[in-house]
This record gives C-alpha cells, sequence and structure tokens, in this order.
C-alpha cells in the first residue's frame, strides 16, 4: 500500500507526515504523531488490513492511504478532515467493490464538544451578527441520523456526527469508520472510559447492530447527503503497546 498526501506526493518517513500537519498537532504521544508512527514505523497497515479482513469476513487489498484526507459531507464549508482515509477493494466472482476507510487517531482526546455546545456557538454569532454555519449545518446532520429529533440528542459528540457523514458520504460501495485509541505514556485512563462511553452512545442513538466484541464493531444504516440510505461499518479499537 503506497501513503501519500494529497497530492501524491510520496510519505516514507516519519518527518513526510509531519509536513502535512500544523504544528501544534505534532507532538509525541499525542494522536496524530501515534497515529503516523503507528503505520511508518509499526505494523500498522498489517493491523488495520487484518481488522477489516475480519470485520468483513473477506479479504480487502488496501491500495493508497492519505492523511489529513478532506471529504465533503455538505456544502456549508470545510467537510470531514479524516485522520488517515483508506482506499482499496474487495473482490468476489467476477464483481469488484471499493472500500473507503475513514480513520479518526485519539489518544484521550474528547470528540470535540457537544451537540449542545456547537449549536450554540453558532447561534451566539448569528446573533451577534457574525458569519456561521454551524446551526444549518447540525441540524442537516441530526435529520440525517433521525426521524424525530430530541433533547438527548444535543448532547452527543458533534465530532460523531460529522466523521461518520464524511465516511458514508466518500463515493465507495463499503464505508468503514475506524476509532484507533493508543494509550501512549501522555493517556489518560478515565479520559479514555469517558471517550468510549460517548462513542457507544452514539452508536446507540443510530441504532446501530453490535456485531462483535473482540473487533468491538458495529453496522448502521445513515442516509448521505443526497438523502440515500447507506450501510456503513464502524470499529473502536484500542492498541495497549507498540505493534510492530
Amino acid at each position: 500500500m503506497e501513503i501519500t498526501d494529497s497530492k501524491s506526493n510520496p510519505i516514507k518517513e516519519m518527518e513526510d507526515w509531519c509536513k502535512i500537519l500544523p504544528q501544534k498537532k505534532w507532538e509525541v504521544g499525542r494522536s496524530a504523531f501515534e497515529l503516523a508512527k503507528f503505520i511508518i514505523e509499526g505494523a500498522g497497515i498489517t493491523y488495520i488490513s487484518d481488522t477489516i479482513n475480519k470485520l468483513l469476513n473477506q479479504e480487502v487489498k488496501l491500495e493508497r492511504a492519505i492523511p489529513e484526507y478532506n471529504v465533503d459531507f455538505d456544502n456549508l464549508g470545510n467537510g470531514r478532515k479524516h485522520d488517515l482515509a483508506i482506499f482499496g477493494k474487495v473482490f468476489g466472482g467476477n464483481t469488484e467493490r471499493k472500500v473507503f476507510i475513514g480513520i479518526e487517531a485519539k489518544v484521550d482526546e474528547p470528540f470535540d464538544r457537544t451537540v449542545e455546545e456547537r449549536y450554540m456557538e453558532g447561534i451566539k454569532k448569528l446573533l451577534n451578527e457574525k458569519n456561521s454555519n454551524l446551526p444549518e449545518r447540525i441540524l442537516n446532520l441530526l435529520k440525517r441520523y433521525y426521524p424525530q429529533i430530541r433533547k438527548e440528542h444535543f448532547k452527543l459528540r458533534y465530532q460523531l456526527l460529522f466523521s461518520l457523514a464524511g465516511t458514508v458520504d466518500y463515493e465507495a460501495d463499503i464505508h468503514i469508520f475506524m476509532v484507533l485509541v493508543f494509550k501512549s505514556k501522555s493517556y489518560n485512563t478515565k479520559k479514555g472510559i469517558s471517550n468510549l462511553k460517548d462513542y457507544q452512545v452514539f452508536m446507540d442513538s443510530i441504532n446501530a447492530l453490535f456485531l462483535s466484541t473482540q473487533e468491538n464493531s458495529y453496522k448502521a444504516i445513515v442516509k448521505n447527503k443526497a438523502g440515500v440510505e447507506k450501510e456503513v461499518y464502524s470499529i473502536y479499537k484500542i492498541i495497549d503497546k507498540v505493534i510492530t
């Protein structure tokens, strides 16, 4: 599998990966650095490939990976920037299906603020005659996931809503949202447990089917930005040590 930036420049070393990130995100022990280390210096590619093979119960050929890959999920501004996007294929009989994997890397960083906090942030800007697409964007996302929007939906973590949308809106046959949690020296157990709970609450809220305890995987049906229902898989993997 080749690793490149969005302009097809090859990424072979940690330094190559670092160049495409804001400097403040590149910190030893934090998510961006740990993901790059896992892929470049560890056995991350094999680990991800094996995980996806088990999830789909068939062999996936991973062809290309791009860090910081943007997928538009509406027309209201910047899209979902995946920490790492992986493109692949599965073959069955005479058919070929495209696979897209959108990866979110974590150590113990939260899944952004709550939907309510982000929504009110946008409303405050509008009330003060400043531009903000946040309220409209959030309402559109909520309508995708829920036939009826309820108060508890505003307690969900905002990043989970747009990350899943930014996965299912890539043009592919199989969509997979993968959270990789690295237990580096900076990992805080309490924060990590809270993140997992936030993730599980979101999966439950969209009526995702729990598939496997071992793989911590789910399958859900959600609408893409065109309003078409799509099947999407989601995996939450905790990596306790460096896999070489």
